[in-house]
């Protein structure tokens, strides 16, 4: 955490070196720095969206890491997407050294960092832009005025408010989330995978078990028996998520007695994803980015959290719940447990579940 804290501090000293914005007519291109992962970007979408309606004539542009440049790509306001894979949150090859410094170098009047990425801040200090706004100078000044009993911190804040707060904007009351503009190809492709499964019109159910941090997962014992009640309520349950979710998708899959066909984790690049969502009529799903991918596409999502809290990661929209239930222990760093188990997710059970996809699917 302090080593965290000393990066905020960096970035936002850097960013003290800048001239602030006098007239919105000088920003002629916008630069939005988000390196970190698929569900950090879809939340700070809509503050950005709301920031830059502020610059009509600007050009945005974002630096994002590989495994999120087809979503910008997909955001009609983003006019350029720069891939930068960082150190600090790459999950494969790094770009090489220079890259960031590269992309900050294209002419850009305003940079937006909204990460905490050395990186980022280092090159800040070469000052490539003439203004600059980040996320380090708000989280800064609010955990200084925690410290000193002037405030609460930011832990009891939606982390897409406080995007809103490090833009200088009031966030509004209801959030509305930035929806991918997905190509005919991803939605025909969604169909088709879908048919194969699923020949029938009756509404789907999609089930995401995986996770990116394994004491994120609920049980895959009670993911099978959720799957097993959806179809009994008449809804057809598919699996989703990456690669990397393809055996725990498939022990579900077995264990709900679900035909391999209903098993979509793997078969998907993000945005036919993002279309096989958007063709449900629920996601049930671990604390994630499809999670917030579904949210985003207006499908009602029931999402599952242990480690994290809702109140800072939860999914937005009117027609998503969370559910977690505080342990002792959480909410935690969530890379590494004491109990070596999920136990911050054996307190929700099967039919806490239910209870929730029926409340949203009748939103």
């Amino acid at each position: 955490m302090l080593s965290g804290y000393a990066w905020y501090a960096a970035s936002a000293l850097a960013t003290s070196l800048h001239p602030r914005i006098r007239r919105a007519e000088e920003i002629r291109r916008i630069l939005v720095v988000k390196t970190d992962h698929l569900g950090d970007f879809l939340l700070c979408l809509p503050a950005v969206r709301d920031f830059v309606a502020g610059f009509p004539q600007a050009e945005v542009g974002f630096a994002v890491g590989q495994g999120t440049a087809a979503m910008a790509e997909r955001i009609p306001w983003i006019r350029e997407t720069h891939v930068f894979d960082s150190r600090r949150y790459a999950r494969g090859a790094q770009s090489p050294a220079g890259t960031l410094r590269g992309i900050l170098a294209r002419d850009w009047d305003l940079v937006l960092d909204l990460t905490n990425d050395p990186a980022s801040a280092t090159a800040a200090f070469r000052r490539p832009s003439r203004h600059r706004l980040d996320l380090g100078t708000h989280r800064l000044r609010e955990k200084t005025r925690a410290v000193l009993g002037r405030g609460r911190g930011l832990k009891q804040e939606h982390v897409t408010r406080v995007f809103y707060r490090a833009l200088g904007m009031q966030p509004p009351e209801a959030i509305v989330p930035e929806p991918l503009v997905l190509q005919e190809r991803e939605k025909n492709d969604a169909a088709r995978l879908l048919a194969r499964g699923w020949p029938g019109d009756g509404p789907v159910a999609a089930v995401h078990a995986g996770a990116s941090w394994e004491f994120r997962r609920w049980p895959a014992a009670r993911f099978a028996d959720v799957c097993r009640e959806l179809e009994r309520r008449g809804f057809a349950a598919v699996l989703v998520g990456g690669p990397d979710d393809r055996p725990v998708s498939r022990a579900v899959a077995e264990r709900a007695g679900l035909r391999p066909e209903r098993n979509l984790a793997g078969e998907t690049d993000l945005p036919t994803a993002a279309a096989v969502l958007e063709r449900c009529a629920l996601l049930v799903a671990n604390d994630g980015g499809l999670m917030h991918l579904a949210a985003a596409q207006g499908t009602p999502v029931v999402g599952i959290f242990g480690p994290q809290t809702p109140e800072t990661f939860g999914p937005l929209g009117e027609r998503s719940r969370a559910l977690w239930k505080q342990r002792d222990c959480s909410p935690c760093e969530q890379r590494h447990c004491i109990w070596n188990r999920s136990r911050c997710l054996e307190p929700i059970e099967t039919g806490d579940v239910l209870a929730a996809a029926e409340q949203v699917a009748r939103r």
